[in-house]
């Protein structure tokens, strides 16, 4: 609910906090522009509006906050600043052809300026460091499956999937250790 009532207020101040002024000054624009426009419409065809409108952002902005939840559920909570702790890969997975390699998420914390081609090469010259930071990898699922099997709690399929990179004996006990509750300072 924070995201959906607030986001339109928090993104541009975000922006200004981090000295980026002429993306909050856009991002305070398009809030108001998409603010205002909606209001105009919904005054002038409700329902059109609503359909149009209102219900795909609140349902769109469902669906990428799953989306960003499933990418970052397996938080090390001794590290959640590391990159390599605080999201997860999925590898060989057609979801990757078609989300510009998205799959290779940690390769995009560590590096988000890198060209989305280049994801896999990066990953594939970084498995020293995969091992060294016990990251957490999945082959032949999506963001989403994994977040469905967290639910369900299904680490048999989970554990089946996991590229064990740093030899990790207890995988479904490594994997419950990473869904605990974090306090960030």
């Amino acid at each position: 609910m924070r995201f959906i009532l607030l986001i339109w207020f928090e993104l541009p101040y975000y922006a200004w906090r981090r000295g980026s002024y002429a993306l909050s000054l856009t991002t305070a624009v398009a809030v108001l522009w998409f603010l205002g426009c909606t209001t105009v419409l919904c005054r002038l065809n409700l329902p059109g509006a609503l359909w149009v409108l209102v219900v795909p952002t609140f349902v769109n902005s469902a669906l990428l906050m799953y989306g960003n939840w499933c990418q970052h559920i397996f938080v090390d909570p001794a590290r959640p600043r590391s990159n390599y702790a605080l999201a997860y890969n999925v590898i060989n997975h057609p979801c990757n052809q078609r989300s510009f390699n998205d799959g290779y998420h940690i390769e995009h914390h560590v590096n988000s300026r890198r060209h989305w081609s280049e994801l896999p090469w990066a990953y594939g010259l970084s498995l020293h460091k995969y091992k060294e930071e016990k990251a957490v990898v999945f082959e032949g699922l999506d963001f989403f499956q994994v977040g469905y099997l967290v639910f369900a709690q299904r680490y048999d399929v989970l554990q089946r999937h996991f590229v064990n990179h740093a030899e990790v004996k207890d995988v479904e006990a490594f994997l419950r250790a990473r869904l605990a509750p974090i306090t960030v300072q």
